[in-house]
């Protein structure tokens, strides 16, 4: 019985999933346990170019963009050296 208990990872797991963590999109909205899902999109007509899913963190977003963006210059650089 948790009622009345602040949610945490310790306290809560997944009963199929227990490497899931707890995240709330924004403020006043309720944590659920989940995974993030990533995508890098192409500027010029939206086509996705890249796909990662992450655990949930406060910093995953932004560590996601890191290695997908390196991992599409590594992507041009290989194809600029080639032709």
């Amino acid at each position: 019985d948790f009622k009345g208990t602040k949610r945490t990872n310790e306290t809560h797991e997944s009963k199929t999933d227990p490497d899931a963590n707890l995240f709330r999109k924004g403020r006043g909205q309720e944590a659920k346990l989940c995974y993030m899902g990533h995508a890098l999109m192409e500027n010029r007509n939206g086509l996705v170019v890249d796909l990662e899913l992450t655990e949930a963190s406060g910093r995953a977003e932004r560590q996601a963009a890191i290695r997908m963006l390196a991992r599409e210059r590594k992507k041009r650089d290989t194809r600029c050296r080639v032709g």
